[in-house]
């Protein structure tokens, strides 16, 4: 068992640049990475746009499927390329959380708030019934001054990043030591959010 909350290990994300057989080409946009997080520790990935931030944190999420290497998050393997290892991620998602540049590249526009969020109360199966669905829903959204009702397309900017949030953690509150979250935002905006989940009792 890893003795690190987070443990990358040899990460690569190679995609397909075209050619057949031996002249197949590869762009390598990721290429032996390896690093770890203790917890309470945040890492920042610093780099040059196009260098592979933003894809080493959706490999490791597995939004893109890892071409080699191993990511252990707490004690858990999420996929070890070499051993074959690629366990449901359904659990996962709840302890991690991508937080896009552009939060309406997750938001979708012909769905409400109240939608977005219940979607993943859905998904994890958090509600017993449609009743214990709908109080939920307000509950979240006390958090954040959206009505159910509005459609994303309505929520002032800076406030859809929350939305995101809520999304992808149902009824949960949020514990520092226990979660992820991988931004491809700026520093300070990402700090933003945290310290907006923070100060709304979310942590």
């Amino acid at each position: 068992m890893s003795e690190h909350f987070i443990e990358v290990e040899h990460l690569r994300q190679y995609f397909s640049a075209g050619g057949f057989g031996r002249k197949k080409k590869f762009v390598r946009a990721v290429d032996d990475v390896s690093f770890f997080v203790n917890k309470g520790e945040t890492l920042g990935l610093v780099g040059e746009s196009g260098c592979g931030k933003t894809t080493t944190g959706r490999t490791m999420l597995r939004l893109y499927e890892p071409t080699d290497g191993r990511f252990v998050f707490d004690g858990e393997t999420v996929f070890d390329v070499k051993k074959k290892e690629f366990p449901n991620m359904l659990p996962f998602r709840k302890r991690m959380q991508i937080v896009f540049q552009d939060p309406y590249a997750s938001l979708d526009p012909r769905m409400t708030v109240g939608d977005i969020v219940g979607e993943a109360i859905d998904v994890h199966k958090l509600a017993a019934n449609d009743k214990e669905r709908y109080d939920m829903i307000i509950q979240m959204l006390e958090k954040v001054p959206e009505d159910k009702l509005s459609f994303v397309i309505q929520i002032m900017q800076g406030v859809n990043g929350l939305i995101g949030v809520n999304d992808t953690k149902g009824k949960e509150i949020i514990d520092l030591n226990q979660f992820v979250m991988a931004s491809t935002e700026r520093g300070q905006n990402a700090d933003n959010y945290v310290r907006e989940l923070r100060d709304n009792d979310r942590f």
